[in-house]
């Protein structure tokens, strides 16, 4: 047998290592194409101003040349993170790799052309004879290499033919040997290994009851006695894997409940640690789900438009209390006190909801902020705008104002309330119970959307307060302007009736020059007395004009509140898989609902990807008073569909937030250039393109102007109780067609506040029911029709219902998307 074994292991050996050499020598050839392939795609990132791809692109090139040098003098090179030993070409394939070496010169000096910085002067025309020149030598430089590499393979199959006639001899030469031990291993070996194999092959069908009954002293019997106590531990596995996947993981291995010692590395330590994992993310899951219900719950409250401050925070401050089991809690509001003749003014702290506190504490509950001290440590927190959360608090803590004095031993979490910069109040809760860190985390992404409200809510009150006294000076204005043009009407008469007397009275002039006299004087009290009226009318006017820009500058807070609002929403940060990554990024680049309603008046969005990732998405933006919403329907779905809507996203970004064109019509041209000249479709037969229907939106006081643009999508739009459509252009973004034979328009729609626009992709009339036939235009119009007189939640509802009701459990066709807004 060690004869047999040695023989077989020599040649085996020999074989082994010219077969890995040769294969090695052919791996890297195969990677110097890929190289140069490399170098030539850097090339023109670098032509289209990716000045960071030249670092990469010398790396490659002095890797390309060591390589080269290595496959023909022999040396070490590294491949796939290990240091691989190659011999020096053989003399037959010598001449052929001294031509390779003239390739990659001639492929070299193209590319260094290319990235130079005289390329440039270049006309577009000669660039493109160098970049066709640097195509060509690549081609030559990769073919020449194929041929060495086929030559190389023909070689080594020459030599493994003769290897395999050496083997042969030895193996002829072996049989007698083994025909020799055969009887001996088929009695004590072969025999003992069959029954063995009978039990592994039912061990492997989930049968672990069978008994062995070999009974040897030698390695066999050793193995027979492990194999029994491996089924005895793999019936305890089965038992232990099937309790963690019916959601069990307090169940324990029989080696746990007798406190044994489980080796580190073993499958009974790994199956520990993964149902420890498991309870830990279960725990981590439950945490998440926790605070998104929060956000959400908390999110309808605030967002119910209830204007009344005091019954607002209280409702938040009992509900947030209750949410967080906690005892206690208060809504602090910072105001300030006016200065006065013996008092500067000064900032106080104001609780204006509670949740807990007892009779004494609600009254004149206020805490005066000093700059040198704050305010304890509710003033304190709002002067670090940061949180504050004490543990095991007593009620003697030092001489310091907790704001929650009943609490003993308990803990404290105050939240200072901050928007855009601007200090809201605080937040105070007391809990017997220590808060956890995800607990603290979405109280302070709470407050967050707490004081924005009340800040938006105060900003209505001091608008009000502000029309209000606008008015009231408005109606002095005029009730002034009423009395002055009584006392010029009541002048007017008493001038004629003096002028009929004048004849009459002409005997008596003396008298008559009296009267004058006393007319005059008070002629001129009456003029004194107007240009005193036109001056309170101007200073009125300055203070109606100071009053508009201060309702202009609330208007300003409100939209910057409104943007930054757009900010708060939050990613998974737990990720699986690649796909789930690219279905979170997706995700993220979409408007949230929070957007749409911060742009729109109404407005919902139905979006059902018919892989995890989608070439169907929609756009939202705003520029100046303009909002733009698109609807964009890209080729293919899944994860090429998925490519294409990232570049569309990018794109519309690029035009409109930055370039800030709003033109339906000059969009769509510059969105159709930029795909046809980024994929390089004039040289290419890449054919990718998308389908857009785009929409601008300018609100003129009761009426609404809307500029449509679309390729190959239609506009459906609900006006005077009927649903119309406006067609678009004949022709897709990108596709084989260049953009300097497409022609896109713009189309204009003055609507009424409260109509609707409907903005769809292709997938929504596409879906099919069990009988595979297709829901239809005709179908989705009906549906918008008669749901039109609903709200805008309740139409999505009952439109979601008609689709679902078509479709039952029939396969989805096409990525689904469907935009409604109310104007």
């Amino acid at each position: 047998m060690l004869i047999i074994i040695a023989s077989q292991f020599l040649m085996r050996g020999f074989n082994n290592k010219s077969i890995e050499e040769t294969n090695n020598w052919i791996n890297i050839a195969g990677r110097n194409r890929s190289l140069s392939i490399k170098i030539l795609s850097l090339s023109q990132q670098i032509i289209h101003g990716d000045q960071s791809a030249k670092k990469e692109l010398n790396t490659i090139i002095a890797q390309l040349e060591t390589a080269l040098r290595t496959l023909q003098l022999g040396g070490e090179v590294v491949f796939n993170n290990k240091v691989v030993h190659l011999k020096p070409v053989e003399s037959s394939i010598l001449p052929l790799f001294n031509t390779l070496q003239k390739d990659w010169q001639a492929y070299q000096d193209q590319i260094l052309k290319i990235n130079t910085e005289s390329f440039r002067k270049y006309t577009p025309a000669q660039q493109r004879v160098i970049i066709q020149k640097a195509v060509t030598a690549n081609e030559k430089f990769i073919g020449t290499s194929n041929f060495i590499i086929e030559k190389v393979n023909l070689t080594n199959r020459a030599s493994q033919q003769k290897v395999a006639e050496m083997r042969r001899l030895v193996i002829l030469s072996n049989v007698f040997i083994l025909l020799l031990v055969i009887y001996i291993f088929w009695k004590y070996a072969f025999r003992p290994l069959h029954k063995l194999s009978e039990v592994a092959n039912n061990m492997v069908l989930g049968n672990l009851e069978e008994v062995l009954d070999i009974d040897q002293k030698d390695e066999i019997g050793r193995i027979a006695n492990a194999t029994a106590e491996l089924a005895y531990n793999l019936k305890e596995v089965k038992t232990f894997v099937r309790h963690l996947g019916q959601g069990n993981y307090d169940v324990q291995l029989e080696m746990e409940t007798k406190n044994r010692m489980i080796a580190e590395g073993s499958l009974f330590m790994t199956l520990v640690v993964a149902r420890d994992r498991l309870r830990q993310l279960m725990v981590e899951n439950q945490k998440q789900t926790w605070a998104s219900h929060g956000l959400a719950e908390f999110g309808d409250t605030l967002s119910a438009g209830d204007t009344d401050l005091k019954d607002l925070t209280s409702t938040v401050i009992s509900q947030l209390v209750k949410y967080m089991n906690g005892n206690q809690g208060g809504l602090f509001l910072l105001n300030e006190i006016k200065e006065t003749a013996d008092k500067s003014a000064q900032k106080q702290l104001e609780l204006v909801s509670c949740y807990g506190y007892s009779e004494k504490r609600r009254k004149n509950r206020k805490i005066l902020l000093d700059d040198d001290f704050g305010g304890g440590l509710l003033g304190q927190a709002l002067i670090e705008k940061g949180t504050i959360h004490q543990v095991k608090v007593p009620a003697d803590y030092f001489e310091v104002s907790l704001g929650m004095d009943e609490i003993t031993n308990g803990n404290i979490l105050i939240v200072p309330l901050i928007s855009n910069q601007i200090e809201i109040g605080v937040l105070e809760i007391g809990s017997f119970i220590e808060f956890e860190n995800h607990q603290i985390e979405f109280v302070e992404n709470l407050a967050d959307r707490i004081a924005s409200t009340i800040l938006n809510i105060q900003a209505g009150v001091k608008t009000t307060y502000l029309l209000m006294e606008a008015e009231e000076q408005k109606d002095i204005l005029q009730a002034q302007e009423e009395e002055m043009r009584q006392n010029v009407e009541e002048l007017r008469s008493i001038h004629e009736v003096m002028e009929k007397k004048q004849k009459e009275l002409e005997l008596q002039n003396q008298r008559i020059k009296s009267s004058e006299l006393v007319l005059k004087k008070a002629l001129k009290q009456l003029g004194e007395q107007k240009i005193e009226l036109e001056e309170t009318n101007e200073i009125l006017h300055a203070q109606e004009e100071e009053m508009r820009q201060n309702v202009e500058e609330l208007i300003s807070t409100q939209e910057a509140l409104a943007l930054k609002s757009k900010n708060l929403e939050h990613q998974n940060k737990f990720i699986t898989t690649s796909i789930y990554y690219a279905q979170n990024i997706q995700q993220a680049i979409l408007p949230s609902r929070e957007d749409l309603l911060s742009l729109l008046k109404g407005g919902f969005v139905i979006y059902r990807p018919k892989d995890i990732v989608s070439g169907d998405f929609y756009w939202l933006s705003r520029v100046e008073e303009k909002v733009i919403v698109a609807a964009v329907d890209c080729t293919g779905h899944g994860v090429p569909g998925a490519f294409m809507s990232m570049i569309g996203n990018t794109l519309l970004n690029q035009i409109i937030n930055e370039k800030k064109a709003t033109d339906p019509a000059d969009i769509l041209r510059l969105l159709d250039k930029s795909i046809y000249e980024d994929l390089n479709q004039q040289k290419t037969s890449n054919r990718e393109g998308m389908d857009v229907c785009l929409c601008v939106i300018e609100y003129e006081e009761d009426k609404a102007k809307v500029m449509y643009g679309g390729a190959k999508r239609g506009l459906y739009y609900y006006h005077q109780n009927n649903l119309e459509e406006l067609k678009g252009d004949r022709f897709s973004i990108g596709g084989w067609q260049s953009y300097t034979e497409k022609y896109f328009t713009s189309k204009e729609l003055i609507l009424d506040v409260g109509d609707r626009l409907y903005l769809s992709s292709d997938g929504f009339v596409d879906t099919p029911n069990p009988k595979r036939k297709s829901m239809g235009t005709k179908r989705l119009r009906q549906i918008l029709q008669t749901s039109a007189s609903l709200s805008m939640n309740e139409q999505q509802t009952a439109v979601e219902n008609a689709l679902n009701n078509f479709q039952q459990d029939a396969e989805q066709r096409d990525d689904i998307l469907l935009i409604g807004v109310e104007l």
